[in-house]
């Protein structure tokens, strides 16, 4: 079922958010397991304590219609880079923009904190996802064989190199 046309906000996550957040991964990550043939994904195993104490390391972003907490991403400096996790979006919400409206606000803010790349890997096995992310700009770097059902494919989005004060393109 398609939930019906809404004004999705995107804007900040906070603690008070984990429990929502939680729902959300695991309800998404269901989707992941069946395509990768593996219940027992490492994100889906992650409990509230854990994803509490990422708020110390991590921004969160949140979509939010009206009370439900309808999309996600976390993002850490990493080295002076800026290290994209866990994009969600509840399967009602999804064909929206919402995924593309997260991944903005992370890159944003991470932006204004001087990183020089974003970089995040995602399973082989979703094309839909990888071809958002070259849509976005980012070039697959390598892959990595984890299993037999998965492929990390590794991407990254360089940024331009700061221009000095005084020079004009």
């Amino acid at each position: 079922m398609i939930a019906p046309l809404t004004t999705v906000e995107i804007r900040n996550g906070f603690h008070s958010d984990a429990e929502k957040i939680l729902r959300l991964q695991r309800l998404c990550l269901l989707e992941e397991s069946a395509l990768y043939g593996d219940a027992a994904l490492a994100p889906r195993l992650q409990n509230l304590q854990q994803l509490r104490h990422q708020y110390a390391s991590h921004r969160f972003f949140v979509a939010q219609d009206g009370m439900e907490i309808v999309g996600s991403v976390r993002g850490r400096l990493r080295e002076g880079d800026c290290e994209i996790s866990r994009l969600m979006v509840h399967p009602d919400y999804r064909g929206r923009r919402i995924a593309t409206r997260l991944i903005a606000a992370i890159e944003e803010y991470f932006e204004n904190n001087s990183v020089r790349r974003h970089f995040l890997h995602i399973g082989h096995r979703s094309p839909e996802i990888l071809g958002l992310y070259r849509r976005l700009g980012y070039a697959e770097i390598r892959r990595q064989v984890v299993s037999a059902q998965l492929t990390l494919v590794h991407l990254e989005k360089r940024l331009p190199l700061p221009q000095p004060a005084g020079l004009s393109a």
